[in-house]
């Protein structure tokens, strides 16, 4: 299915052409949010969702190098986990 991109401020948000995505991003604040929520583990574990994941990562991403993203992923993930009492198992992280 083709995607395009929506541009809100400096951020593209991927939206199917069909429509079926029903979550847009109106504004950096929005996105900011999530990341917050993940990073303060405020968010419960039930409530981080996979599109969750992906804007906390692309966002690390827009903010800093591929090698410092991931390493910022990984931590804030293995926090999240430990902080919720999700074993680890589930996740490729090191």
């Amino acid at each position: 299915m083709p995607v395009l991109l929506q541009m809100t401020g400096r951020n593209a948000c991927p939206t199917p052409k069909a429509g079926k995505m029903g979550h847009h991003f109106q504004n950096d604040k929005e996105i900011e949010a999530v990341v917050q929520g993940f990073e303060s583990c405020a968010t419960g574990a039930d409530d981080f969702k996979h599109r969750d994941h992906l804007t906390v990562a692309v966002w690390y991403l827009h903010s800093a190098t591929p090698e410092q993203a991931f390493q910022k992923m990984c931590a804030g993930l293995l926090q999240f986990l430990d902080h919720h009492g999700v074993g680890r198992t589930k996740y490729n992280v090191k």
